[in-house]
């Protein structure tokens, strides 16, 4: 169940790989799962758990993966707004609605499709090459992205550099446990809290297409097992963080349910369209 958790967002990403942009997409639960999954691995290590190690360590090779593709998309975004500029970049979008709207309103008609989508490869082609090497200023030299990850392992650092080398943690025993488990606690918080960081955009639109719905229902049904197996193993450090993820998770249901994704119309490849 956790494994099937940490692969709730592989087709939305794998889209928006395609599209080289994030849109709705939301990769700060993605950075926190890194920091979650590092610090079970550790905590399943002091008290001898292998069902949460085996469980946490596919998420955490994943969670790599993740952020790295979050982080090059950021770049891409934010690359091609620097090069563009503001104007030209608003142009580009505005071509890409004329797109959207010929399928939306009049149905899908082939000849203006072909039309528009040649218009705008000849702007662009009219534009100067873009040089990678040019794109990054020195206001974007890190990603929103890569700064929240650094965060998290910045503080996974500190506190497993705490728990090996205090005396006070070496000279009581059990209080590693204690410490990485309250840690990991707060940081499951923050995993299971992470998609409700658009809360404030979902109540202003009224759209919930922020919130993953995928994510949202692994991460409900997979707190509804942890929590079980807490209770079972009479274990605090895991039961007590999964309850209040779900109750998170039913937050997001009802946010879902209130304010409705707006659905979203693909634009078909040129290919498909013209053949």
């Amino acid at each position: 169940m956790a494994c099937a958790t940490f692969t709730a967002p592989l087709a939305s990403l794998k889209e928006a790989i395609r599209t080289r942009s994030l849109g709705d997409l939301n990769p700060l639960p993605w950075a926190v799962m890194t920091g979650n999954c590092a610090g079970w691995i550790a905590y399943s290590y002091l008290v001898q758990d292998y069902f949460v190690l085996f469980a946490n360590a596919p998420g955490f090779m994943l969670s790599i993966w993740l952020n790295m593709s979050a982080v090059k998309l950021q770049f891409c975004e934010t690359s091609r707004y620097d090069a563009l500029g503001e104007d030209d970049a608003g142009a580009h979008d505005a071509d890409a609605g004329i797109d959207m709207q010929l399928y939306t309103e009049d149905g899908p008609d082939a000849d203006d499709v072909g039309q528009s989508i040649r218009r705008r490869r000849t702007a662009d082609k009219s534009r100067a090459p873009l040089e990678i090497s040019s794109v990054p200023s020195t206001s974007h030299l890190t990603t929103p992205h890569e700064r929240a990850l650094l965060l998290v392992a910045a503080a996974w650092v500190v506190i497993l550099s705490y728990v090996a080398f205090a005396p006070a943690v070496k000279r009581n025993v059990g209080l590693d446990a204690t410490v990485v488990g309250l840690a990991v606690n707060a940081n499951l918080m923050f995993f299971y809290g992470a998609p409700l960081s658009a809360i404030a955009k979902v109540a202003r639109e009224r759209d919930s297409s922020a919130i993953h719905g995928r994510t949202m229902a692994m991460n409900t049904v997979n707190g509804v097992f942890w929590s079980v197996y807490g209770i079972a193993r009479k274990d605090a450090y895991i039961y007590v963080p999964n309850l209040m993820g779900v109750g998170f998770g039913i937050v997001q249901i009802v946010l879902k349910w209130v304010f409705p994704a707006r659905p979203t119309t693909s634009i078909k490849s040129s290919t498909e369209t013209l053949s």
